[in-house]
C-alpha cells in the first residue's frame, strides 16, 4: 500500500501534531523563517470560520489560532 513512501516515513522526524480540532481540514502549509512559525491553513467542515494556526516552530505549539 506505501510503496516508496514507507522509505519517506522511515526516514521523516516527527516536529509537531497538526492540529485537528475543532472539524478543522488542513489544506495549506507554510513556513515563516522572519518570525518562526509554521503557518497551516484550511476549512471547518461545520461551515464555521476558517481557522488559521500559527505553531511555534522552537516549541511546537500552537501560538496562534485565527478564525478568518
Amino acid at each position: 500500500f506505501m510503496g516508496g513512501q514507507s522509505a519517506f516515513y522511515n526516514a521523516a522526524t516527527k516536529e509537531f501534531e497538526i492540529p485537528l480540532e475543532d472539524d478543522f481540514v488542513p489544506q495549506g502549509f507554510h513556513y515563516d523563517e522572519t518570525n518562526g512559525y509554521y503557518i497551516i491553513s484550511g476549512y471547518n467542515s461545520k461551515d464555521k470560520p476558517s481557522p488559521l494556526y500559527l505553531v511555534d516552530a522552537n516549541t511546537g505549539k500552537v501560538a496562534k489560532k485565527l478564525k478568518i
